[in-house]
């Protein structure tokens, strides 16, 4: 069990901060991630979860400015 977690962590690790617009991820976007984690979610239903979240709220928030 600890290996398959310790897998998880890594491709989450590698998977939720590339979606995030910065570089810091939502509450919603570490949900995810934890979820995804413990082995509640798949990874199809993770990303699937992380698409719908994006095209909801960061498209329509429109550009960000540093």
């Amino acid at each position: 069990m600890k290996n398959e977690q310790a897998q998880r962590r890594i491709i989450a690790a590698a998977l939720f901060p590339v979606k995030s617009a910065s570089l810091v991820p939502s509450t919603y976007e570490q949900l995810l991630a934890e979820k995804y984690i413990q082995g509640s979610l798949t990874i199809y239903q993770s990303v699937e979860l992380l698409e719908e979240y994006h095209r909801k709220h960061v498209s329509s928030a429109g550009p960000r400015h540093l």
